[in-house]
């Protein structure tokens, strides 16, 4: 929270009266490192845009570098019960980018 009081006061001053749905995401995320938007945003953008970004850091996170994710809910797209990030999300981030554009799920 202190964290989050920071920004905001770096941000906003000191008035919380004029916050908006983006602030109240933004405080989300920084309280809990993730966003709460849909799945995805693997790279941590603050704009929770998924982008080609996201699917380098999946594929990272999946073979190269295996850092773990800021955030696993996020790279858990296929909602799998255990929250297990694996090859079948990496397959529904590219689906989503690139084939059928569908929209993701709401992060759990």
């Amino acid at each position: 929270d202190t964290v989050s009081n920071q920004y905001f006061s770096s941000t906003k001053g000191t008035s919380y009266t004029n916050w908006t749905d983006k602030d109240v995401l933004i405080q989300a995320r920084i309280q809990t490192n993730c966003y709460l938007a849909s799945t995805c945003n693997v790279d941590n953008d603050p704009g929770d845009i998924v982008d080609i970004a996201d699917l380098t850091t999946f594929v990272d996170h999946l073979f190269i570098g295996l850092q773990p994710l800021c955030c696993a809910e996020e790279g858990n797209i296929d909602g799998d019960a255990m929250g297990v990030v694996d090859l079948a999300d990496l397959t529904l981030l590219i689906d989503h980018l690139f084939i059928s554009l569908v929209p993701t799920a709401a992060c759990q």
